[in-house]
């Protein structure tokens, strides 16, 4: 009697292991692409269920917030997130409601956007660009659908809005502004005197913001009417600009006559500018 007791006892747990193990339910997720992925990457997320029966349920959850309902879900994404699947099959299970977890990895590599101002009187731009984050070199550059090879360095980039694509070896890319803007150029200010005495002050002529113009030609005449200087591209530093001489010799205290061509029109739309400079000592 012992012995048909022991034998019932285990052929009733064989028969509800066996039970219970036909109604396991589980699920998994799989991803396509796996592994690391590039920011903005489509993704497609399968759930793969197991004892889920003829019409399980899904929910894709991320962050909290419900976004799908069907056994694939495909996104994209800017960082890294945590994908949810939840499952209820349509057994007789218990329990019958099962959740399966993928984290995504998502490579943050970004470009920054760049602004570069020229001059009014430069008609283009030349850039070099540095400003990559967590990419992995060499990088691939587009501007405007042209490729520009991996160097980040472009010439005569004209003025206005402009996109820019970066390719890093990884196969990642991200797209950003680039913008030259054309400044306006502001009105040059002749400084008045000139006292060459060697004091290191005043010692020769400042035309103030007259690098914003390159081009410009400088002449400085005298009471009668004689030039005593001319200059094509002046320049605010010693042995450019004029120290208050002719020909090597120094002119006397007196009051001279300037006209600048600035070859480009300023703010004011001035092209040329007349005036008087004095030597003093």
């Amino acid at each position: 009697m012992h012995k048909k007791f022991i034998f019932f006892t285990i052929f009733l747990f064989f028969i509800f292991t066996k039970a219970s193990g036909q109604c396991a339910a589980f699920v998994q997720i799989s991803a396509n692409p796996a592994g690391q992925v590039c920011k903005f990457q489509s993704v497609t997320f399968q759930a793969i269920p197991t004892n889920g029966g003829a019409n399980p349920q899904y929910f894709w959850i991320i962050n909290g917030d419900t976004v799908d309902y069907d056994d694939t879900y495909t996104g994209s994404f800017s960082q890294d997130r945590v994908i949810q699947v939840m499952m209820i099959s349509s057994m007789n299970c218990d329990p019958d409601t099962v959740f399966a977890t993928y984290n995504l990895d998502v490579m943050n590599f970004t470009a920054d956007g760049l602004t570069k101002t020229i001059y009014c009187n430069d008609d283009f731009a030349d850039i070099q660009l540095t400003n990559m984050q967590d990419g992995r070199e060499p990088y691939m550059f587009v501007l405007d659908g042209q490729f520009k090879g991996s160097s980040g360095y472009f010439e005569k980039v004209t003025p206005g809005g402009h996109v820019l694509s970066v390719t890093d070896n990884n196969g990642c890319r991200d797209t950003v502004p680039l913008t030259v803007v054309k400044a306006e150029c502001p009105p040059i200010e002749p400084v008045p005197v000139l006292s060459p005495n060697g004091d290191n002050r005043l010692d020769f002529w400042i035309i103030i913001d007259i690098d914003k113009y390159p081009d410009n030609e400088v002449y400085i005449f005298d009471r009668w009417g004689q030039r005593v200087f001319y200059k094509k591209g002046y320049k605010n530093i010693p042995g450019e600009a004029w120290d208050g001489t002719y020909m090597g010799t120094p002119l006397p205290e007196a009051a001279y006559y300037y006209v600048i061509d600035l070859k480009a029109q300023d703010s004011e739309g001035t092209k040329r500018v007349k005036g008087a400079v004095s030597i003093v000592r």
